[in-house]
């Protein structure tokens, strides 16, 4: 190690700017919101993301166009593709149709609907990117527990900053942990899984489905499984 060489620093300014944009960026996404004038967080990020490249241009450190250029366009339209899709889904009613098939399913059996939700999650986790699921999720979770009368109607609102009642908690817990864990289990089941892969294969490093689902599905299951035990002995019993 010590015969490795010393990072360098070039451009000492451009670097502290860059950090107060960053900077900028992590406080309105954290009270954007909160303002006499609200700043969405997608608007905060392209802010940020404009006032970076204005600073790479000004400097001269590299050009807006290859920068553009290397982004990676087809994960990004990917996303918006499935954040679409989830959008139409909700406006269509397909998901309070399915809240309503939980609450006669499952009834207030939280037990029940904690560990079935998340290992069913944590399947379609495995497919579908898991922030996409968790947006669909969100809005289905809320309806289910007003159906079953354990949440007022309030909490249906877009604008819904209050508390959720603590018995239907280990459902969102469940949630969570099944959307972040079943992510592991194949290469698009993550942001992160995607993302990864669009770089490796830029750098001549192609990861197939089936080299991924190899390794990944067994962390998956053992992951879930251990995230079962935990949900119940902190929340369940």
């Amino acid at each position: 190690m010590e015969h490795l060489s010393h990072p360098k620093i070039n451009h000492p300014r451009v670097l502290a700017v860059g950090g107060l944009i960053i900077a900028f960026v992590l406080t309105f996404f954290v009270i954007g919101e909160s303002l006499p004038v609200p700043i969405s967080p997608a608007a905060v990020a392209l802010l940020g993301a404009a006032l970076a490249m204005l600073l790479a241009h000004h400097s001269q450190i590299d050009s807006v166009n290859n920068i553009l250029r290397d982004l990676d366009w087809s994960t990004l339209l990917f996303f918006m593709s499935i954040f679409v899709l989830i959008g139409g889904l909700e406006k269509t009613g397909v998901i309070g149709n399915i809240s309503g098939i939980l609450a006669v399913i499952l009834g207030k059996n939280i037990f029940l609907g904690s560990l079935v939700l998340l290992f069913f999650v944590g399947l379609m986790s495995s497919v579908v990117p898991n922030i996409p699921l968790v947006v669909a999720m969100v809005p289905l979770l809320k309806q289910y527990v007003v159906n079953i009368g354990l949440a007022p109607t309030e909490v249906l609102a877009p604008d819904f900053a209050g508390q959720f009642p603590p018995a239907v908690l280990p459902l969102f817990y469940a949630m969570m942990y099944g959307a972040t864990l079943g992510g592991n289990g194949t290469l698009v089941g993550a942001s992160s899984n995607i993302v990864a892969a669009g770089i490796s294969e830029l750098h001549g490093r192609r990861i197939s489905f089936q080299t991924f689902l190899r390794y990944g599905l067994p962390v998956m299951a053992v992951q879930l499984v251990a995230a079962a035990v935990y949900v119940t002995i902190r929340f369940l019993i």
